[in-house]
């Protein structure tokens, strides 16, 4: 069979291989010239998601875009089917999006951090049948567009499949261009929504949430941050969307242990196996009983995040434990309650944990610590304002050969009983560690180490600034070298840091093996 007989198909599957293979791009300049139909599919891949970084890449694609079609080899804008604008967001306005709308087979569009762009700019760029084909919109951190751009996307992107409308919060009541009319418009014309972020929009209600998961059962991810919901809305959620991976209702502060209790999780103990992702932060009125609910039915979670939580004690952190080796990432940040026993009692049975944050967990102490030293994937580990942790929290850290190749930040801020020579001894045992924050830390005061750490950011007041203290990057390797080549890495001191309270040791060792039996077990 000649080549020139082959599917086109089976030529760009080639070529993408050798584009994905990393070899020199002058092979596939060569495959390119062979002839028109390699040509062909050549431009094929490079044009169906060109890459824009630099502003001077963007005038030049640009005006490829508004060349005439008689002056080139081939029509470029019909190839493009994914673009992003985010590395050059400052240069786009919304007559960048009238260039754009050459682009009749755009299948993903990103826009995030553009802006410049305003409701007009949209409108006429999907007003020009860009939107047919279109599955993904970003729109992210744009905050000065209103309801008529999302009832522009819902009459023209019947396929929507994803929509990002985040923003950052406000200190300004400025967020309020999109209300409860565009969204459920939405849902009304794209049935195959599967993912959709509405964060600090705060004039979107129950009303909004009602309509997606009635009209759009097979949600997948749903962002609800800061947004103006109820109760109402966590039942709706749990009655239609069955398929949900990913739910985020952080800051929502009418949510309460009803939403959970009255929907089917416990009514009828509808199983949730596929959610994956679960964000309450600052939810405060939540207690024991709706972690108890979630766990049961959502048995498979992998991110947990109940950040200032506040009313959950160590139920909760049992009730948690039931994830078992499924849970990678948890966040308990100010759960005041909690004690060391829970946290001892996590680490045995979630074994797989490899982020966890316990910042302003003030009853938390050592113990604590040695717990969390043994689990094997371990690569952060939030401490921040647990000031009952002393020199033999650190230690215990360091007698793990596992730590020294998963540790990759630790956050001690605050932690005023911790000196330099048991962090001189961390710092070399973790040859992976990348950042160390220990601000307000008494024994990292002093310029001679202060030298080696990142300058403080400009907004903080004087006495932040004096007593900012974080390492991270190559200034951990370079804090590293410091201490191998000072007093505070000498043998006799490590010696002495280890074996100075053999009662202390003993109870590390008799935790450790007790964590250890319970993972085999």
């Amino acid at each position: 069979m000649p080549i020139s007989a082959l599917p086109s198909e089976l030529i760009v599957q080639v070529l993408q291989n050798l584009l994905e293979s990393n070899s020199c791009s002058q092979d596939f300049l060569q495959c390119a010239l062979t002839c028109k139909m390699w040509s062909y599919c050549s431009l094929q891949l490079l044009w169906h998601r060109p890459l824009l970084l630099k502003p001077q890449t963007w005038i030049k694609f640009q005006k490829t875009l508004c060349l005439e079609e008689q002056t080139t080899f081939i029509p470029y804008a019909p190839l493009i089917r994914r673009i992003n604008l985010s590395a050059v967001s400052d240069f786009i306005s919304d007559e960048s999006l009238e260039t754009l709308s050459v682009c009749k087979q755009l299948d993903r569009v990103t826009l995030t951090g553009c802006s410049y762009i305003t409701d007009h700019g949209i409108i006429n760029f999907l007003d020009k049948e860009v939107g047919r084909y279109l599955l993904s919109i970003d729109l992210s951190e744009i905050k000065n567009i209103s309801d008529q751009s999302i009832l522009m996307i819902a009459n023209t992107c019947k396929q929507l499949q994803g929509l990002n409308l985040s923003v950052s919060p406000s200190t300004k009541d400025d967020l309020i261009g999109i209300t409860d009319k565009s969204i459920v418009t939405l849902a009304e014309n794209c049935k195959d929504l599967r993912r959709i972020r509405l964060s600090n929009w705060r004039k979107l209600t129950d009303k909004s949430v009602e309509a997606l998961t009635t009209h759009c059962p097979t949600l997948l991810e749903l962002d609800l941050v800061n947004c103006s919901i109820t109760n109402k809305s966590l039942i709706n959620i749990f009655t239609h969307c069955k398929e949900l991976r990913e739910l985020k209702v952080n800051q929502c502060s009418l949510l309460n242990d009803f939403g959970f209790i009255k929907s089917p999780i416990v009514l009828t103990h509808q199983s949730f196996d596929q959610l994956r992702i679960l964000d309450l932060t600052n939810v405060l009125l939540i207690t024991d009983r709706t972690v108890d609910c979630i766990t049961q039915a959502a048995p498979k979670i992998r991110n947990l995040i109940l950040n200032k939580c506040v009313n959950l004690t160590d139920l909760a952190i049992e009730s948690i434990a039931r994830l078992g080796r499924y849970l990678h990432y948890l966040h308990l940040g100010s759960c005041r309650l909690i004690t060391d026993d829970s946290i001892v009692h996590l680490a045995s049975k979630c074994t797989r944990i490899r982020y966890i944050d316990l910042a302003s967990c003030h009853n938390l102490g050592d113990e604590t610590v040695i717990a969390l030293a043994s689990l094997p994937k371990l690569k952060r580990i939030g401490l921040v304002k647990c000031t009952r942790i002393t020199n033999r929290a650190i230690m215990a850290l360091t007698r793990n050969a596992r730590t020294s190749v998963s540790l990759e930040r630790i956050h001690l801020s605050y932690c005023n009983q911790l000196t330099v020579n048991s962090i001189s001894v961390l710092v070399i045992h973790c040859r992976r560690l990348n950042h160390l924050s220990l601000s307000f830390v008494p024994a990292f005061q002093n310029q001679e180490i202060q030298a080696f750490c990142r300058p403080p950011p400009k907004e903080y007041n004087a006495e932040y600034q004096r007593a900012f203290c974080v390492f991270s990057g190559q200034n951990v390797h370079t804090l590293r070298t410091y201490f191998k080549t000072s007093i505070h890495s000498g043998r006799e001191l490590t010696r002495k840091l280890y074996y100075n309270n053999n009662h202390e040791n003993n109870r590390i060792d008799e935790i450790t093996d007790s964590l250890r039996l319970h993972t085999v077990n």
